[in-house]
């Protein structure tokens, strides 16, 4: 391996560590420029001198280890076993991915550094709160939130189980249901007498770019509203 290519495996290491872990994955894919470069070369640096300070330990406490270690990587030439070991060390260190797990570290970024969208698409999510969602051609969905924004992806999405539908009125800007669920969501899980498949939470699904929404609230209202064709409009607080 070239001497370029050799000092080039600690920063290799760090961008790793920072983009594979768990803990770390979700805060660096925000990063823009350069800055993910130089946040893998300073963390490659620590990875550096703590692979340095094991092979001086080893080599001082644990000769027999040390020698290994130099059939792998020849003493003769030069800190590339040092290099070599900072890049390992960082692969090492994904280990401790089996400490938590991807979900809980992507909320607890959108607790930590989310905008307020993303809160409180969060904790509705958390609570199984309804929201009222609308976008910006006016339509509206009352549903679940079942999947928020994901930190670790460029595009963001925002899926929602739809209770009901409608749009809000140009002149006053009340909300008007036009479409309720209700029978749909009263099949989920029960036997169809005609024969029609049985529906799933699925088919009510709906994924929503993030930039397509206008405004966001939970819907305080009472679900049993929802289901009640003698109220066609909900007035509006937005």
């Amino acid at each position: 391996m070239s001497n370029v290519g050799v000092t080039l495996l600690p920063i290799l290491g760090g961008f790793l560590l920072l983009y594979l872990c768990h803990y770390t994955k979700f805060h660096v894919r925000r990063l823009q420029g350069y800055s993910l470069f130089f946040l893998s070369a300073c963390v490659g640096f620590g990875l550096l001198v703590v692979s340095y300070a094991l092979g001086a330990f080893t080599q001082e406490f644990l000769p027999p280890i040390f020698r290994a270690w130099e059939h792998f990587v020849p003493e003769n030439d030069g800190y590339s076993g040092t290099f070599v070991g900072s890049f390992l060390l960082g692969v090492t260190l994904l280990l401790l991915n089996v400490t938590t797990t991807e979900d809980a570290q992507s909320r607890k970024v959108v607790e930590d550094e989310g905008n307020d969208l993303e809160y409180l698409l969060n904790d509705a999510l958390e609570r199984a709160k309804l929201v009222l969602v609308t976008l910006r051609n006016r339509q509206v969905y009352v549903g679940f939130v079942t999947s928020n924004v994901d930190p670790n992806s460029e595009k963001e999405y925002v899926r929602l189980l739809k209770v009901a539908s409608g749009y809000r009125t140009e002149e006053t800007g009340h909300v008007r249901i036009k479409t309720r669920y209700s029978s749909v969501l009263k099949g989920i899980g029960r036997e169809q007498e005609d024969g029609v498949e049985n529906v799933r939470p699925d088919d009510l699904n709906i994924v929503i770019p993030a930039d397509h929404i206008s405004a966001v609230s939970y819907f305080n209202t009472g679900i049993e509203h929802l289901f009640d064709e003698e109220v066609p409009t909900l007035s509006s607080d937005l």
